[in-house]
Parts: C-alpha cells; structure tokens; sequence
C-alpha cells in the first residue's frame, strides 16, 4: 500500500516539474521567479488562514462563549 503511494507521490512530483518548466518556457519567466511568486502567495494564504482561526476561537457574543466552554469542557 505504501509503495503505491510513493508512486503516486513521485508522479505527481514528476508531472509538477514538467508543468513548471513548461510555463516557465511560454512565458519566459525563469523558475526562480515562479518558485517566488508561490512562496508569496502560500504566506498569504497562511496569514488568512491564521486570521481566520483567531477569528473562529474568539467568540465575540454570551452565547459564544458559552458555547465554546461547553465545547470544550468535555
């Protein structure tokens, strides 16, 4: 089972690379730019990502509160 795992992971990796190359040629953009344009589009995904859950586990209301301590207590 985990060898067809590898494979799919290796595959994937694979076809990844040719894409990225492939793009990187069309538009004659160089792989380091591509790689950092990823870079900051993942750190802004991770920022609201992180707002989001400061957002979730903040309950602003009573019953939010009550809800969350309920939850939680269990």
């Amino acid at each position: 089972m985990s060898d067809i795992a590898m494979l799919v992971a290796e595959e994937y990796e694979r076809r990844v690379s040719i894409l990225r190359k492939a793009s990187a040629d069309a538009y004659g953009v160089s792989q380091e730019r591509i790689d950092e344009g990823a870079s900051v589009l993942a750190q802004r995904l991770m920022k609201q990502k992180r707002e989001l859950l400061k957002w979730a586990w903040e309950p602003k209301s009573q019953v939010g509160v009550a809800a969350s301590t309920s939850f939680f207590s269990a």
